[in-house]
């Protein structure tokens, strides 16, 4: 049983971070729709400016984190 510990402390750690990742991103995903549906507001430059490196940094760590449950999903098999 020594060998299943770090396999359930990886992957807690992997859906802990899958969580964090999915509530971050249906808040941005719902923020984004809560200025589409208002038509009058339209994002200016420095919304846009404020909001797109956040938005960018989080596609990059989501695709790392999706990466990374892969190679665990391959070397559980």
């Amino acid at each position: 049983m020594p060998l299943s510990t770090p396999l359930i402390s990886t992957t807690a750690l992997l859906y802990l971070n899958l969580t964090v990742c999915n509530y971050y991103h249906w808040n941005e995903l719902s923020k984004t729709y809560q200025i589409a549906l208002n038509d009058s507001h339209r994002m200016t430059e420095k919304e846009y400016n404020d909001y797109l490196p956040i938005h960018t940094e989080f596609i990059a760590k989501r695709m790392r984190l999706l990466k990374r449950i892969e190679g665990v999903r391959r070397n559980l098999r």
